[in-house]
């Protein structure tokens, strides 16, 4: 390497010197960033949580459908990002939310249809009766969680389920809910498995933890097995999304959400 080469380095690498490693005060400076970015993401899950909890009006519904968007702009898929689409979801919330629920049934249907198209295993087809199992699943830690004020985030907030009587999930989603649940299936197929289990042990994680209570037994974190234990790796979902992506194009998984879209969010 010339002196001229070695001099052209050095002058590039300066900045990477300068920074790394961090001194003391960078560290501190980087640790009070990501508290104070932990603190305004769980005011903002509790501020959406009390309105989640509190729709009466079509306005209520857009208030929360676009603060779950906004705080969530860089996961959620680009067809639920435009104006039209959230106000579309927005009045399916608000219908939802005031009484008129999305059946389990069509949740699976149109999760099916998805994975079908894009071709992803059998392990990822789903029946109604799974649905409601990982809805009580995810609705008894999310509650848990809450009550004991342990990791309150938009992806734990409890007043987004629809509840019947008994206090536990009903037979039926609200809208914004329903979204909840395709993340979930995307996302972490491990839930659907610990669900599937609740199913053939027939028990649910609501009576598991209500009983725990009776016994005043302490729970701790580890017995919320799907919220806190470490996640397996394998996505099978996305796996296949990434191929039907690289086969087909980015128009195409567009126009195939879009279409789900409309038939999710069709009156």
């Amino acid at each position: 390497m010339t002196s001229t080469a070695v001099s052209v380095l050095v002058l590039l690498l300066i900045p990477f010197w300068q920074q790394w490693p961090p001194g003391p005060e960078d560290l501190d400076r980087m640790r009070q960033q990501a508290q104070e970015a932990a603190a305004k993401y769980r005011e903002q899950a509790i501020g959406l949580n009390e309105l989640a909890g509190q729709v009466r009006t079509e306005s209520d519904a857009r208030k929360l459908v676009d603060g779950v968007a906004d705080v969530l702009a860089d996961v959620l898929p680009q067809p639920w990002a435009t104006k039209e689409l959230r106000a579309r979801v927005a009045h399916a919330e608000f219908k939802t939310a005031t009484g008129r629920l999305m059946a389990e049934e069509r949740i699976a249907d149109l999760w099916n249809q998805y994975v079908r198209e894009i071709g992803a295993p059998e392990e990822t087809l789903v029946t109604a009766t799974e649905i409601h199992s990982l809805r009580d699943l995810k609705y008894a830690s999310a509650k848990m969680m809450w009550s004991r004020d342990w990791n309150k985030s938009l992806w734990t907030m409890p007043d987004i389920y629809a509840l019947g009587p008994d206090g536990k999930v009903a037979k039926g989603c609200r809208a914004l809910e329903a979204v909840a649940v395709f993340y979930d299936l995307d996302h972490r197929i491990d839930s659907l498995r610990v669900a599937r289990k609740y199913i053939e042990s027939g028990t649910s994680a609501s009576d598991e933890i209500q009983r725990a209570q009776e016994r005043k037994s302490s729970i701790d974190r580890a017995e919320l097995r799907v919220e806190t234990r470490v996640v397996k790796l394998d996505s099978p979902v996305q796996d296949a999304e990434r191929l039907f992506v690289e086969n087909q194009g980015r128009t195409a998984m567009y126009l195939l959400l879009r279409r789900l879209a409309d038939e999710f969010l069709q009156e």
